[in-house]
């Protein structure tokens, strides 16, 4: 690998860190899954469905009345979030499936596919800049954008991978942490708090590094994981093998451990999302659960019908996911007893790997059935959340060609 000498320093000051809440996959900097805006709880049912061709397992980030999500057949999308007509689209060069979460900052959108990281105007999908490393590393995680650059994982199954920071403005290299064989492998990204990069890799680690030094703060080990991790103000949340667990950001410190009921050697998709003391987390052993923060214990589970690679995403007073058994599922935060209550579900034309996006009371979400979905409430919750309805919505999508 090449000896790596930055010519800018970045500048990181805390007091103009910006957490992106609601312009990055998972919602924010932190990647907790949590989105403020008008949930849905009741549903009507499809509101518009537009067709790429391909497998869609790229997540949605909506902004500004746009939803931008990438395909499988290479080309990256900007909805019209109230029609879902195309305002425009980007082929990739090479062309390679999209199949990341993209993030959105001061005008410009950038997502990953495979070896290459692009910036593309946000208004008009026109190329800013592309960075690569060559082909012999892959990038399929989601970028996350702090004080000025862009940070992504680059793996590589020989030699040193990196995660590095590429300059917005410019697109060069002005920041590179090299501590992991295969930094993150997965579609997911980095989570940043003020001045820490978290992040978790396939290699069994689980690690923080101080963005103004470019030094590893701590290392742990983090078992098999192809998912995000989640940050709040003590612990670090990410689900290695079968075992969601929790570890003290300062101290490395195991806080607790939760096991799902499959053990042995996975490697989860799906990342936790943290709301009010709770973590939601969907497993490979195709339930979904609700753990306790503070100790690690069960408070409700849900058995569905196959894997859950999608992460769940929180909005006014429910939590969403898909699920492999082609569903999107749309739960009560509280659930009753040590049962998860089904506000509603919808089921599609093919398995949901995609995180679902929410947006004043309307769910958008990726299906491999090739459609970007838009699956709407009649009258949106407040942001707060509303009463949790007891009736159980099953309403089957028509897949429109």
């Amino acid at each position: 690998d090449d000896v790596f000498i930055t010519n800018v320093v970045l500048n990181v000051n805390p007091a103009e860190y910006d957490p992106l809440q609601g312009r990055i996959h998972r919602g924010n900097l932190k990647r907790t899954g949590v989105l403020y805006t008008p949930g849905a709880t009741n549903v009507s049912g499809v509101k518009w469905s537009f067709q790429t061709g391909s497998n869609v397992m790229s997540s949605p980030v909506v902004v500004n009345g746009i939803v931008y999500v990438g395909s499988d057949n290479g080309r990256f999308y900007a909805l019209d979030a109230e029609t879902g007509t195309q305002i425009w689209q980007f082929v990739t060069s090479p062309v390679k499936p999209v199949r990341c979460g993209p993030c959105i900052a001061d005008g410009a959108v950038y997502f990953t596919a495979e070896s290459v990281l692009y910036a593309l105007d946000a208004a008009v999908g026109t190329q800013i800049w592309r960075y690569t490393r060559g082909s012999a590393y892959a990038l399929d995680n989601s970028p996350a954008v702090a004080y000025g650059a862009v940070f992504a994982g680059f793996e590589k199954w020989s030699g040193t991978a990196a995660i590095s920071g590429i300059d917005t403005a410019s697109g060069k290299e002005v920041w590179r942490f090299r501590a992991m064989d295969y930094p993150n492998n997965g579609p997911q990204g980095p989570a940043i708090d003020e001045t820490t990069l978290y992040t978790s890799g396939d290699d069994n680690v689980t690690l923080a590094a101080d963005l103004r030094s470019e030094l590893q703060k701590w290392r742990g080990g983090g078992h098999h994981c192809q998912a995000c991790v989640a940050v709040d103000d003590d612990s670090v949340y990410y689900i290695g093998q079968a075992t969601l667990r929790a570890i003290n950001k300062n101290t490395v410190a195991t806080r607790w451990m939760f096991a799902g009921t499959v053990s042995g050697d996975q490697t989860p998709r799906s990342s936790p999302a943290l709301h009010n003391n709770v973590v939601y987390i969907g497993h490979q052993d195709t339930w979904f659960y609700a753990v306790n923060a503070n100790n690690g214990s069960l408070k409700w589970k849900y058995k569905t019908g196959g894997e859950i690679w999608s992460s769940p995403t929180v909005a006014g007073n429910a939590v969403f996911v898909g699920g492999l058994d082609g569903w999107v599922y749309a739960f009560d935060l509280n659930g009753s007893g040590t049962d998860g209550v089904v506000l509603w579900k919808h089921q599609t034309g093919g398995p949901v790997r995609s995180t679902p996006w929410v947006d004043n009371g309307v769910v958008f979400i990726g299906s491999d059935d090739g459609n970007v979905y838009a699956i709407y409430s009649p009258v949106p919750e407040p942001v707060g959340g509303a009463a949790a309805l007891a009736a159980l919505f099953v309403i089957r999508a028509v897949v429109r060609r």
